[in-house]
């Protein structure tokens, strides 16, 4: 079963502080709709510890289909 969406929010601030290449694309899986907007924004968060422009590049792909608050995060 999957960790509460307030562990996963904390599993992701410390995967973001590790910054560990190897996770990019585990957290990267996490910007959907079926995943919850704190943890959405949580992986945001993470991803933007990485000095990645590629990732930049997906986050924007995926913009478009992000709720308001998930790309206030985003932002």
């Amino acid at each position: 079963a999957d960790a509460e969406p307030s562990k996963r929010s904390t599993m992701l601030d410390l995967v973001g502080r590790a910054a560990d290449p190897s996770s990019v694309a585990s957290v990267m899986s996490l910007l959907t709709d079926e995943t919850p907007e704190d943890v959405q924004r949580a992986a945001l968060r993470a991803l933007g510890r990485f000095a990645d422009p590629a990732l930049a590049r997906e986050i924007l792909k995926r913009y478009p289909g992000m709720s308001d608050s998930v790309r206030s995060a985003a932002r």
